[in-house]
């Protein structure tokens, strides 16, 4: 079944139930929504068999390892929960992550000339929890996901309070820390990717008690690296843990080609705000 069967079958059974699909209040018809879902299925699938191959190189049983199903995204769950709806771009928060996305890929495009062969790495922060840090990456790799020749694999790194997969809707099962504790293991056997073109979700996994000191020693390093894929079309967004609970986010910091802060305006205090991007000084030279 093609994805716009599929978000037409939804869409259908949720007029049924009499349920108010949500950007019909806003002017826009649901049918057209699944038509420009379709339009943005022109990018490449963010996990292709190819690139499954390559990543479980070395590995017995990878190359030969069935391709897992796309996740379906449920539109009308990411619209009641704050989330991009795909195909909606012309939406406010479209239209502000939109921007958002313009401002970042400005930032991020010069690093990628200047390393031929090589994706992007951006991650998501904020000084404390609770300032939207984990709703603002997962709008992020959304919108980015929607651009014709972009590949995004969001990456849910707060391996102690891991929210994107229950944001998303999506299943669980290994993730970042099966793989981090496993360098043998598969890539594709974690990653989900979802109905989306060109998203793709690595979710935290189980927990493991010495997550933190996996995630800042070279296997994460390596990790992202297989994650890029040595694609320029490539955007690994990491939704990592805010700076002033726990030492990951420095850690990854290290690793992006550009940290992006969240901060709640009007509502953080400056001095945490300071001390968060003091924490970055040694990281990164520019933090957006």
């Amino acid at each position: 079944m093609s994805i716009i069967e599929q978000a037409a079958r939804r869409l259908d059974a949720l007029n049924r139930a009499g349920i108010d699909v949500p950007w019909e209040a806003a002017g826009v018809e649901a049918r057209d929504a699944v038509a420009q879902l379709a339009r943005v299925g022109t990018a490449r699938d963010a996990w292709d068999p190819r690139e499954r191959r390559e990543a479980g190189a070395g590995t017995a049983e990878a190359p030969c390892a069935p391709s897992p199903p796309a996740a379906p995204l449920d539109l009308a769950h990411l619209a009641t929960s704050g989330l991009l709806v795909p195909g909606l771009e012309e939406s406010a928060l479209g239209t502000d992550f939109r921007r958002a996305k313009r401002a970042l890929l400005e930032q991020v495009r010069p690093a990628l000339a200047a390393r031929p062969g090589s994706g992007a790495v951006v991650v998501v922060t904020s000084a404390v929890d609770g300032e939207g840090r984990t709703t603002c990456a997962i709008n992020l790799a959304l919108s980015m996901a929607m651009e014709v020749d972009t590949s995004v694999v969001l990456v849910e790194a707060d391996v102690r309070r891991p929210q994107v997969l229950t944001r998303l809707g999506l299943p669980g099962g290994a993730g970042l820390s099966e793989l981090l504790a496993d360098p043998q293991l598969p890539l594709a056997r974690a990653i989900v990717p979802t109905s989306l073109p060109g998203l793709s979700v690595l979710p935290a996994g189980e927990p493991d008690a010495r997550a933190h000191e996996r995630l800042a020693g070279p296997g994460m390093r390596s990790l992202v690296t297989q994650l890029v894929g040595h694609r320029p079309d490539r955007i690994v967004v990491v939704d990592a843990p805010a700076l002033l609970r726990s030492a990951d986010a420095g850690a990854l910091a290290a690793l992006a080609t550009q940290v992006v802060v969240v901060v709640a305006a009007q509502r953080t205090p400056r001095a945490q705000v300071r001390q968060a991007f003091a924490m970055l000084d040694s990281a990164l030279p520019v933090v957006a």
